[in-house]
């Protein structure tokens, strides 16, 4: 019998194999010959799946983000509305919880590509603007739930909270010492912290805050 062939799982074990390459030698070594390498395939396999590198990229970097996006609302949904699930969704789109093989790196490597391929900018402003979706969803509920404060843009804080995880990706791709996951979750605390004086859940004092900010740092600039 002829074996039969996942075509979709094919597609995705093709994009994670491609994550790897970039995070390993680059956007510009991330041919099909070297991706195909990665996997034992021949580059016609990767070829019969994707047209061109520029589709095969759109596809990884939106199933990267589509199964983030799963994940934050299979967790959502077990926490209270509001500000829970916002820290949720928050900690899942951190570096290196995108997916397995999605690191900070491999992702800045794909961000300078995109900015100059008009279709991968189409597929980037698409997959961000579910997440702002989902950002003002949250949100929402902690406004309705009295969770934040009642001088409140949605809109503002949500696009200060994509800044946030943005800004963690490029300090932990470029500084990694400085922002190792303990730090990363101390700035989403903070953040969340600033939007409400009665929000608790696993948020550090300002004192600690402080303290482990500078102590890292200390540690990065003795070992510079």
């Amino acid at each position: 019998m002829p074996k039969i062939v996942d075509h979709g799982e094919r597609r995705r074990i093709i994009a994670e194999a491609t994550w790897r390459v970039i995070e390993r030698d680059g956007f510009d070594r991330a041919t099909f010959r070297a991706i195909a390498k990665e996997l034992g395939y021949t580059p016609s396999v990767v070829a019969h799946y994707f047209r061109d590198k520029d589709r095969l990229m759109e596809f990884a970097f939106k199933l990267g983000c589509e199964d983030a996006f799963s994940r934050i609302e299979r967790d959502a949904q077990h926490l209270p509305p509001g500000l829970p699930r916002l820290k949720i969704a928050l900690e899942h789109m951190m570096p290196d919880s995108l997916g397995r093989d999605i690191s900070a790196k491999a992702t800045l490597n794909y961000w300078g590509a995109a900015a100059n391929t008009p279709a991968m900018v189409a597929v980037h402003r698409q997959s961000y603007l579910a997440w702002r979706a989902l950002l003002r969803r949250f949100l929402s509920e902690a406004a309705a739930a009295g969770q934040v404060a009642s001088a409140f843009d949605i809109d503002l804080e949500s696009s200060i909270l994509i800044a946030l995880i943005d800004g963690i990706m490029v300090g932990s791709a470029l500084e990694s010492s400085l922002y190792p996951r303990s730090v990363q979750r101390t700035l989403i605390h903070r953040a969340l912290a600033r939007l409400s004086t009665d929000y608790e859940a696993g948020k550090p004092s300002s004192a600690v805050v402080s303290r482990k900010v500078k102590t890292t740092t200390a540690k990065a600039a003795k070992h510079a």
